[in-house]
């Protein structure tokens, strides 16, 4: 029988983004998980974030440690999870079990993070922010396929919902861009493929869009 020598895990840089949410919104929980030597977690282990309304934890979602939501070169942690729909203030926090792995003879014990403040409240009035915008290739022939690339968040930091619809315009024409399909919510970048203008000549292309509300429950 394999001996198995056990680790204990230290979460730093805990954070939740947005901290001021919308009800039922999703709302990103990252930290950095590394063993007590500084090490990454060698093993996909699996965590719990928790939202907790005093003691009670009224949500949480199962994850595991490892690609996308692990970066072992970083030990960063991203993961997701829905608020709860009444409004107040709750904390976020992670929490894992006692798990190991017997070919590797590597175990982690339990515990859990403090945790972060997370309100809830009914609406959420946040304007869009597109940055570091550019086309690849940005000189083309007519008829060439084109991509637009951009950063964009809302001005708490937070990822754009997927409802979300814009337009991008190359002079006077428009392409739909619904963030469902063309936004990485994780990486906040858009990606739109269009294809150039037949007629030959300068152009621009910018994105816009107009006010949107998602409504919460």
């Amino acid at each position: 029988m394999s001996s198995i020598t056990w680790r204990r895990i230290v979460v730093s840089d805990e954070v939740v983004i947005p901290s001021v949410a919308g009800r039922h919104e999703q709302v990103m929980y990252t930290a950095t998980i590394k063993d007590e030597s500084g090490s990454p977690v060698l093993f996909p282990i699996h965590v719990t974030i928790q939202i907790l309304d005093g003691t009670a934890v009224v949500k949480s979602v199962v994850v595991p440690l490892n690609p996308p939501y692990y970066d072992m070169a970083t030990g960063r942690f991203t993961a997701s999870i829905t608020a709860p729909w009444v409004d107040k203030s709750y904390t976020v926090r992670l929490r894992w079990d006692q798990q190991s792995n017997s070919a590797m003879g590597i175990g982690y014990l339990s515990g859990n993070t403090p945790g972060v403040s997370l309100s809830i409240v009914g609406i959420i009035r946040v304007s869009v922010l597109v940055r570091d915008a550019y086309l690849e290739p940005s000189v083309v022939r007519p008829g060439q396929l084109v991509t637009y690339v951009a950063t964009v968040e809302d001005t708490r930091g937070a990822p754009i919902l997927q409802s979300f619809q814009a337009l991008l315009k190359i002079n006077t024409a428009a392409v739909n861009v619904p963030f469902n399909i063309y936004y990485n919510p994780w990486t906040r970048r858009l990606t739109v493929p269009f294809t150039a203008p037949t007629v030959p000549g300068q152009y621009s292309v910018k994105l816009e869009w107009f006010d949107q509300a998602t409504m919460t429950y």
